[in-house]
């Protein structure tokens, strides 16, 4: 469950044109992943019809499926991030003093935010070597099949930056599905 929403409540969510600006980002990457998971189901099922019926397998449909995965998991990740649907372990937090419960969360946004940085980096330079390059079925750059590395990282390094910035403040970052 998210910090916040038992009985060792923060205080207030966080406000402000910057708080509304995650909001509407994490919303959109909400809505992005949940297009591209009907996206590659629609690719799928088109591909099994085509082939078990018509005898017809495109040669664009897996390579299109997998280039949507790739952007639907990163920018999914990035929204997870924000809205706190990642894995923790719970007992771990409730054995600690709520002194230390603060430090420990505040350590792992900041753990998180600094794997964001090295995928925006490190995506933005994969990006760059393989621009040059196509996906033969598709005809699109195979750099940007990588693109959402540095989009996703941007986004999870700001959003793991608003978390520990509001824990800081005493306050919550406020969940888009509330």
């Amino acid at each position: 469950m998210p910090l916040g929403h038992d009985d060792r409540h923060l205080g207030p969510y966080t406000t402000g044109a910057a708080a509304r600006a995650s909001r509407l980002a994490s919303l959109g990457c909400l809505w992005l992943s949940g297009v591209g998971l009907c996206v590659i189901t629609l690719i799928i099922l088109y591909q099994v019809f085509m082939r078990y019926v018509l005898s017809a397998s495109p040669s664009w449909s897996e390579q299109a499926a997998l280039y949507i995965l790739v952007w639907t998991v990163l920018i999914a990740a990035a929204a997870g991030v924000r809205e706190q649907f990642h894995i923790r372990i719970q007992a771990a937090q409730d054995a600690l003093s709520p002194k230390r419960r603060r430090v420990a969360i505040i350590a792992a946004h900041a753990v998180t935010g600094l794997i964001g940085v090295f995928l925006a980096v490190y995506g933005t330079q994969l990006v760059t070597a393989l621009w040059a390059y196509d996906i033969p079925t598709l005809g699109l750059p195979r750099g940007s099949a990588f693109l959402p590395l540095p989009l996703g990282g941007f986004l999870i390094a700001a959003f793991s930056a608003e978390h520990v910035l509001a824990i800081r403040k005493g306050l919550e970052v406020e969940p888009v599905w509330r």
